[in-house]
């Protein structure tokens, strides 16, 4: 019988859910969304939880209809989700069907994944009693990696997370979703070890944790609430009670005198719940054994009802009926309330997940998008590379990132220029005083020139015996010009060692500017990895090449004549001899000064005072002075050796200056930095000439970015019809 007392002929109850317009609407729309498998949300759900022998299984086969299997050898290591879903089949023709939802362990997991979506049985509503349930649970446990639910001992997985969903499809049948979860026990058995307890009760913890999850917590009517383990999981959970609805089942074996206790409970005045507490009746042992109908379970149930004290209660809180209305009630206001936050949710994962997407680019399924692919990717280097070196990047950065590759190279270049001026030469230059110029120099490379002969440090010592040492058929005051020659190269021989540094340096920049942008602009770390092993090598015969046209720059400047053009080399020549020719005459001026200032100081202490007579002046004698003067003035003991050391001095800075440039413009900024250098070898027309089999080899996806494209992709899709589910309601 139904609560209006009309008779239901059908085996299972029909469930009564008012508001059937919008509230099927509602759970349609959760059912999809929680079909979808997006594990990342949570959904608003109804689950029952208690101890086991609560008569937690006798509650929901009143409220479902469906008839639970019981036994002491029947162990639920899943969660078991019952769906009731209104459909135009008629009652001959209506359904149950039992499917797996793989869990957040499973549905990452391909294979396993596919074979638990696979797992499918269809039963007549008629057909399907506590038998065929049992059945289904004990194949859904293998179907997840669970041996044996009968087992005494499971030697494999003992628990899931994947959720046995049985659907029952009927016009007499309105929207419900409840979740059952296993059972909390106290004393291990044959069946259920310690650890089983352990995870079970970690197994109700995800659910009631679960801040979009109404806890329909279920209690034994005949025992103490304080020992009642599920509730202090649940205060734990939920501690104001806004999400709890208590349930008090065995009231009619409760004995006489002991009817306080549950019913003060009920009455809301020990636990206190929110959404209150409800009285029901349980099926007895005799009523299982006998198998009544749900409509006498029923009327059986509001006989007990009426009876001293139950009849004190509130009428809207005691019989499964009124429990099914109000969960009905309750599950559709917790979506309502929590829809706008739940899609708010589901669009966060769709422009998360394009994002994602986006960064991988678009699926490289053919040659074609392939060479595209690439094309870009080299389009948008050969963009970069000129930018960057031109200083235009776009973004503050730090001195020494590598991506400030010119920046990088112009500071090497000035650390280049000045190294050659303060360490290029062997010896230091002499000034018109005879002191060095400078004292920073490389001179302990110069001491030995072999065979344990000394080279003198001092640059005229050394130049006096060079040019002494290699004197030839020419007549003095004739300088051999080998000796010039052979006396720069020494002279400037540190300039190799100083170049070479420096365009190691340049090389290590470049280097690390390559590999810098290459990650910038290719995400993907394998396409990434495959085109630097290809350019690699292409990249050392570049920089070789550089070397080489470094070899003959030097060559150049070491092999060949000594020559310049440069007006400057003749003005300091020129300026070197009239300063070195006035410092000789003004110091043989002084000394014939002080001499004659001595003699005529002797002579006055000599001679007694007479009369003065001057002299008449002879211009002839004084021209003849002067003209020896200059002449010692040109033609000192050393006049040669200062020469060649004036012509070095004049040639040597005027060589350094274009030794410089010709490095920096020809072999760095050519050769590694120019359209042939190692910065543009990934170039579109690199990627026109590849074969399609070299192609593929380079831009394949490898199977670790082939199964996130997958899986985001998948998390789109699902999270964009999770979307319009839930704009439906």
């Amino acid at each position: 019988m139904d609560a209006q007392g009309h008779k239901n002929t059908h085996k299972f109850d029909k469930i009564e859910i008012y508001a059937e317009g919008e509230r099927s609407k509602a759970f349609d729309a959760v059912d999809k969304i929680r079909e979808l498998q997006i594990g990342e949300i949570s959904l608003p759900q109804l689950v029952a939880v208690g101890d086991q022998s609560c008569g937690k299984s006798s509650l929901l086969e009143s409220i479902t209809g469906i008839s639970f299997p019981v036994g002491s050898d029947l162990c639920t290591r899943f969660a078991t989700q019952i769906v009731l879903r209104r459909t135009d089949a008629t009652d001959a023709s209506a359904v149950v069907q039992a499917t797996i939802l793989p869990g957040p362990g499973s549905i990452s997991k391909d294979a396993t994944r596919k074979k638990l979506e696979s797992f499918r049985h269809v039963f007549k509503e008629s057909e399907f009693g506590p038998k065929e349930f049992r059945d289904i649970i004990i194949k859904a446990g293998k179907a997840m990696g669970i041996e044996n639910e009968v087992d005494e001992i499971v030697s494999g997985k003992r628990f899931s997370d994947d959720i046995l969903k049985i659907e029952l499809s009927a016009s007499h049948h309105p929207h419900l979703t409840i979740v059952d979860v296993p059972g909390l026990f106290h004393n291990p058995t044959k069946h259920q070890t310690e650890e089983d307890k352990v995870l079970i009760r970690k197994l109700i913890e995800n659910y009631t944790e679960d801040k979009r999850t109404i806890i329909m917590a279920v209690m034994d009517g005949r025992n103490n609430l304080a020992i009642q383990e599920v509730f202090k999981m649940a205060r734990t959970a939920d501690p104001e009670g806004r999400r709890t609805v208590g349930v008090i089942t065995k009231c009619d074996v409760v004995q006489p005198g002991e009817e306080n206790g549950p019913m003060n409970i009920a009455a809301n005045k020990v636990e206190y719940l929110r959404h209150g507490w409800f009285v029901v009746r349980n099926r007895s042992t005799k009523e299982s054994n006998q198998r009544i109908t749900a409509d006498e379970l029923r009327k059986h149930e509001d006989e007990f009802l009426k009876k001293d004290p139950w009849c004190t209660l509130d009428p809207q809180r005691v019989g499964v009926p009124k429990l099914k209305e109000f969960l009905g009630r309750l599950l559709h206001e917790h979506i309502q309330s929590e829809l706008p936050r739940l899609a708010e949710e589901i669009n966060a994962i769709i422009i998360d997940s394009t994002e994602k997407l986006g960064t991988l680019g678009e699926a490289r399924t053919d040659l074609s998008k392939q060479r595209l692919y690439l094309t870009l990717l080299a389009k948008d280097y050969e963009n970069k590379v000129t930018e960057y070196l031109n200083g235009q990047i776009g973004q503050i950065l730090p001195k020494s990132h590598p991506l400030k590759v010119r920046t990088r190279v112009q500071d090497l270049h000035d650390e280049y220029a000045a190294a050659m001026k303060t360490k290029g030469h062997s010896r230091p230059f002499k000034t018109m005083d005879g002191r060095d110029e400078g004292r920073d120099y490389n001179l302990e490379a110069t001491d030995q020139v072999g065979e344990g002969l000394s080279e003198p440090r001092d640059i005229i010592e050394w130049i006096s015996k060079a040019y002494h040492g290699s004197r030839g058929p020419e007549l003095r005051p004739l300088i051999n010009n080998d000796v010039v020659v052979c006396l720069f190269r020494d002279q400037a021989k540190n300039w190799r060692t100083v170049t070479e540094s420096h365009i190691k340096s340049v090389v290590d920049v470049v280097k690390e500017f390559n590999s810098a942008l290459l990650t910038r602009i290719i995400t993907e770390e394998t396409v990434r990895r495959r085109i630097t092993m290809r350019i690699t090598k292409e990249m050392a015969h570049s920089i070789a090449a550089a070397y080489d046209l470094l070899e003959n720059l030097i060559e150049d400047e070491f092999c060949g004549i000594l020559q310049t053009v440069d007006d400057d080399y003749m003005a300091a020549l020129n300026k070197s001899k009239a300063t070195r020719i006035q410092f000789r005459l003004m110091g043989n001026l002084v000394k014939e000064m002080v001499s004659q200032k001595i003699g005529k100081i002797s002579k006055s202490e000599e001679t007694p005072k007479a009369d003065v007579k001057h002299s008449s002046f002879d211009p002839a004698a004084a021209l003849a002075d002067w003209l020896g003067k200059a002449t010692d003035a040109f033609a000192g003991k050393n006049a040669v050796v200062e020469d060649i050391h004036d012509i070095l001095k004049a040639y040597y800075p005027i060589a350094l200056r274009r030794f410089i440039a010709t490095v920096n413009s020809q072999v760095v900024e050519r050769k590694l930095l120019g359209k042939d250098g190692p910065l543009r070898l990934f170039r579109p027309d690199y990627i026109t000439v590849l074969e399609d089999e070299e192609l593929n080899t380079i831009t394949r996806e490898d199977t670790q970015i082939a199964n996130l494209r997958q899986e985001l992709q998948s998390r789109l899709d699902r999270a964009t019809r999770a979307l319009e589910a839930a704009n439906s309601i």
